[in-house]
């Protein structure tokens, strides 16, 4: 990487240097960083008021307008003028604004810095409004802001309206708002109202274009970077460096089982309750019984491999339980499975569920049973 004018920091001639320090050799610029092959520098903050690049120094006045009455502009800096004992009135323009008729006491609006520049770092910003005169009262307000551009970044002044003399003026503060905005130039003017006069302050800002982010390393280059070993959702691949699912290896009609590896089958088998419609006990809390289904077809009931479930007409429907005192016993083609029903059990259709795993076959599959009866 190159340091052409040996300062110790590259200088932005390779492509690989962006978003690395450099040096743009100027004084008011801080944080130099290389954005696409150039050195680019944010505003210093140290500088209360202004930068001198010339000069290599932070002023606060470039002319007696610069100041305060009865102040000075020496070296950048406002320095009071000792044992004075004249008033002077400052023109619109430099860094005062106000008039008044020669012999007119009126007090005369001051606004020191007229020209606000917040550069690309400052949020806020406090300018000073008073009376140039060393008796009366001028009471002022903002009107209206006049953006040249987007509008809307100045968020507010504290205060907006007041009451300032000569030895007790008002500080006011601006905020903005970078947020949101494109990188460019924003300028607005900002007018200071008083009885007498009005004084138009010129505030600009700055919105820097963000670093660039450093390249990231692809999640994948090839179809084998991608395997998340997860069966059933497919073989991934690989798609502009990032790794996509692929699609599920099972039929829509069958299950896929994870823990197997496998694509299920799942098969029906059409059963009749002998029991039709069951009646709730009516003196005792609960009453047991068989309930009988019938398979047109052979079956793989299993007691120790198969689930039973029965559920009600309803997700919360309560009452009737398998009997947990007796075994589901399997006879031919016909399951006899007990039940027990409670005296408030819910009326309507119940269903009685039977789930088999049959896995002793070249296609595995589930074997489902369902059957229903009424509760009256």
């Amino acid at each position: 990487m190159a340091d052409n004018n040996c300062d110790g920091l590259i200088d932005c001639e390779d492509e690989s240097c962006s978003g690395l320090s450099c040096n743009d050799n100027q004084f008011c610029t801080v944080s130099d960083t290389c954005v696409e092959g150039e050195c680019i520098g944010q505003e210093r903050q140290d500088c209360l008021d202004d930068c001198d690049e010339e000069n290599d120094i932070c002023t606060e006045c470039y002319s007696d307008n610069d100041c305060l009455p009865e102040h000075k502009c020496e070296d950048g800096i406002c320095n009071q003028i000792p044992n004075t004992t004249t008033t002077t009135v400052f023109s619109s323009g430099g860094g005062g604004g106000g008039s008044s008729p020669s012999g007119n006491n009126e007090p005369i609006l001051y606004v020191m810095d007229e020209s606000i520049n917040l550069g690309s770092s400052f949020n806020k910003w406090t300018f000073i409004i008073g009376n140039a005169l060393k008796s009366g009262t001028v009471q002022w307000e903002i009107g209206d802001i006049s953006y040249n551009n987007n509008t809307g970044w100045i968020t507010s002044f504290e205060p907006r309206s007041g009451e300032a003399t000569y030895d007790k003026p008002d500080i006011v503060t601006v905020n903005i708002n970078r947020e949101g905005y494109i990188p460019g130039n924003y300028s607005a003017v900002i007018p200071v109202k008083s009885r007498e006069t009005a004084v138009d302050v010129l505030i600009s800002m700055k919105v820097m274009p963000l670093p660039p982010t450093p390249d990231l390393e692809p999640e994948c280059t090839t179809d084998a970077d991608c395997d998340n070993k997860i069966f059933c959702d497919g073989e991934e691949k690989c798609f502009s460096g990032e790794c996509a699912g692929g699609e599920t290896p099972c039929s829509e009609e069958d299950i896929c089982m994870e823990d197997l590896d496998q694509c299920w089958g799942v098969e029906k088998l059409t059963a009749l309750s002998l029991q039709k419609t069951i009646q709730k006990p009516g003196i005792r809390s609960q009453k047991c019984l068989w309930i009988v289904i019938g398979c047109e077809e052979k079956n793989n009931y299993d007691e120790s491999a198969s689930a039973v479930v029965i559920t009600g007409p309803e997700e919360s429907s309560r009452g009737v339980t398998i009997d947990p005192a007796r075994n589901i016993l399997k006879a031919w083609n016909f399951i006899l499975v007990p039940v027990c029903v409670e005296k408030d059990a819910a009326a309507g259709q119940w269903t009685v569920k039977i789930q088999t795993d049959v896995s002793s076959t070249n296609k595995p599959y589930k074997e489902v049973i369902e059957s229903v009866f009424e509760v009256e």
